[in-house]
């Protein structure tokens, strides 16, 4: 039960962190058309430079992306050990993760099905280390 879960939690977390190299330096290195190589502005400056607002606006998006993936690992982590904890936050993220279509939606309706039935509630608080 928690394993393929926790896997697939695991991968969806790695993938999300993954999302915040586009954001970085490192990121635009590699991947220079996502955010776009154009220039804003009647003086043709480079966008960083009269568009701060929105450069801040991707950092805060890329730490929300990164707080998103570390929670995915700490649940795949949680979910691999069988701890209490675990399965109430797996519903929340499970139901969090319906919002990102169709990716998100299928590991969050998967995860539903997974923990949400009551006896997997029983069976998880079987199995779970306190």
């Amino acid at each position: 039960m928690g394993g393929l879960l926790a896997a697939l939690w695991m991968v969806n977390g790695v993938l999300r962190l993954l999302e915040i190299l586009s954001f970085s330096p490192l990121g635009r290195w590699f991947l220079p058309n996502f955010l776009g190589r154009h220039t804003w502005g009647v003086w043709g400056l480079p966008s960083r430079w009269n568009a701060w607002p929105l450069a801040l606006g991707w950092t805060w998006i890329a730490m929300g992306l990164g707080v998103f993936g570390v929670v995915h690992l700490i649940l795949a982590w949680g979910l691999y050990e069988r701890m209490q904890w675990a399965r109430p936050l797996g519903l929340a993220i499970g139901f969090l993760a319906m919002l990102r279509f169709p990716l998100g939606t299928a590991l969050g309706i998967y995860t539903l099905w997974v923990l949400l039935p009551e006896m997997s509630a029983r069976e998880y608080e079987h199995i779970a280390v306190p």
